[in-house]
């Protein structure tokens, strides 16, 4: 999302995942919850599909109660799950040294409410960079066997009962997020190192493939064209999920040629993976929303601002819809929980106030309905 958020909202740029030690010292390590939060505890009810927001790389920076606030959301919409990015810049300041102090507040906070985290590892320290790219903060590292050692150090230090799955990197069919070009061999050579790394400390967690954008300009490469190169060259494999990032507003989903695109005709996403032998490997949406525009217009009319969050609601019971009913589709994150104005991000389920719009009611419902079909 936007090179901060997300670093370039998918649908602004169209038109716009380490100190070894025990499993055990590494939990207890972890912060405690301050006593005055009040935390909305959640169950585990996914019944086999994965519901959750993202808050790309927005949690380190907020307050203690504000990051309560945005984890309380996740649960009161029925969500179990929350995807937030691992920055390795934030980890890693220079080659010998660690903080993972900020991953560690989240992790936290997370475990207090039930929640479980999609981490998203990328984002190299200046230090990691690609020499050609190294002014860029999604340029990829240098040496793809140092990334995969902050990755294992990641899984050793976060237990896969916390932090279940590793998404390798954020829309790399991009310049945005893969700078110099898509290069689909050398991000599968990237997934190869990390999930042989991470699986080797801890094998059952999931390796997420990282989510695909839609939109592409310059030397980025439609979601499907990168996947089908990757499977080509023989990395599918090292994944247990493709993500995906389809965002198709103002058509819904229910009507758009991205949603579509997943499992319809020889040239899906589904079709790929069928064949290269891995038609029952997953789907996952880890990134997707509609913004509501017309709030980042302070002299737009009250009318057309409460329109356009009417019609962000409508996207959202229809996008429930749409992806449980999928069945190549097995996870569901929402982009974002609240507002980023400083970012020209409107894709919040609550206004930069805190308020909530009728997005939130909309996804607690739409997920509940979908819990006791």
């Amino acid at each position: 999302m936007s090179l901060s958020a997300r670093r370039l909202a998918p649908w602004l740029v169209a038109a716009f995942i380490i100190a070894i030690g025990s499993v055990a010292m590494a939990v207890s390590a972890l912060p405690s919850r301050p006593q005055q939060q009040t935390v909305h505890i959640i169950e585990s009810t996914d019944n086999g599909f994965v519901f959750g927001l993202n808050y790309a790389d927005e949690l380190p920076a907020e307050s203690a109660p504000a990051l309560a606030q945005s984890l309380d959301d996740a649960g009161s919409v029925g969500a179990g799950w929350i995807r937030t990015d691992l920055a390795w810049y934030r980890i890693q300041t220079g080659p010998d040294s660690w903080d993972w102090s900020s991953f560690d507040r989240t992790v936290a906070y997370a475990k207090a409410r039930g929640l479980k985290v999609l981490a998203v590892l990328g984002q190299a320290p200046v230090w990691a960079r690609d020499s050609a790219c190294a002014t860029k903060l999604w340029c990829p590292p240098a040496d793809d066997a140092r990334f995969a050692e902050f990755a294992a150090k990641a899984a050793q230090r976060y237990p896969v009962d916390l932090v279940p799955a590793w998404e390798v990197w954020n829309e790399e069919n991009t310049t945005g997020f893969w700078a110099g070009g898509a290069d689909p061999a050398a991000y599968g050579a990237l997934l190869k190192a990390t999930a042989t790394a991470v699986r080797a400390v801890q094998p059952r967690a999931q390796i997420i493939f990282g989510g695909l954008a839609i939109s592409t300009t310059g030397n980025g490469l439609a979601p499907r064209d990168f996947l089908l190169s990757v499977a080509r060259a023989g990395f599918l494999p090292y994944a247990d999920a493709i993500a995906y990032h389809p965002y198709s507003y103002p058509k819904l989903p229910s009507a758009a040629p991205v949603f579509a695109a997943i499992s319809t005709g020889s040239n899906s996403l589904a079709a790929v993976l069928d064949d290269y032998h891995a038609a029952s490997m997953p789907i996952w949406l880890t990134e997707t929303g509609a913004p509501v525009g017309a709030a980042a217009d302070p002299y737009t009319a009250a009318s057309i601002v409460a329109r356009g969050e009417q019609s962000q609601a409508t996207y959202v019971t229809d996008l429930v819809t749409v992806a449980t009913h999928n069945s190549h589709v097995k996870a569901l994150f929402w982009f974002s929980d609240i507002d980023l104005p400083g970012q020209n991000l409107y894709f919040g389920l609550r206004r930069a106030d805190g308020t909530h719009r009728p997005s939130f009611e909309a996804l607690t419902k739409a997920i509940g309905a979908y819990k006791t079909e």
